[in-house]
């Protein structure tokens, strides 16, 4: 008798007559994938819960961001003035970071407190419309971090209700 029909053997006994410990063995089985199908059964499956103040600031940096780039193409474009500096970025992505409030900021209103810094896989810059430096990993932009902060109910991004954005949009006619 070969393996394959030994295993269909058993397999077949365990279907028509199974025993208790083999119905024992299948009850504990589905009990363990039920419990890891759960939200909280598997901790390593489940993310960390994000809380509303975070999931608010996420989006405040995110706005923020990709308001003030350009999305031409499969890249981000951002044009950095008086210098007339033009940034290419690409896989871009805002990375935040929250800073706990202190006992006195507490006390001074601040609900949330942290940075949304703006990333890429690779970039590259030129000045006015001279040629594309060399791609670089990472983002080159030299300023690519926002503070944000809730205080009083009102979000403040660097400081302002309002702030200029440290890029500017550009026309996706001048990528060329």
């Amino acid at each position: 008798m070969n393996t394959t029909t030994k295993t269909v053997g058993v397999l077949w006994q365990l279907i028509i007559r199974p025993s208790r410990s083999a119905m024992k063995s299948v009850a504990v089985l589905l009990g363990l994938i039920i419990l890891c199908l759960l939200p909280l059964g598997c901790s390593s499956r489940s993310k960390p819960s994000q809380s509303p103040l975070d999931a608010e600031a996420r989006q405040k940096g995110e706005e923020y961001w990709y308001k003030a780039l350009t999305k031409c193409g499969d890249s981000y474009y951002g044009k950095l003035e008086p210098n007339d500096f033009t940034y290419q970025f690409n896989d871009v992505s805002v990375e935040m970071s929250r800073v706990p409030p202190t006992e006195a900021s507490r006390l001074n209103g601040v609900e949330w407190s942290g940075s949304a810094k703006l990333r890429s896989k690779t970039s590259r810059m030129r000045v006015k419309k001279m040629e594309w430096d060399s791609w670089r990993n990472g983002s080159i932009f030299p300023h690519p971090v926002l503070s944000l902060k809730k205080v009083n109910g009102r979000w403040l991004l660097d400081d302002e209700e309002r702030p200029s954005p440290k890029v500017k949009g550009i026309d996706c006619a001048d990528v060329n």
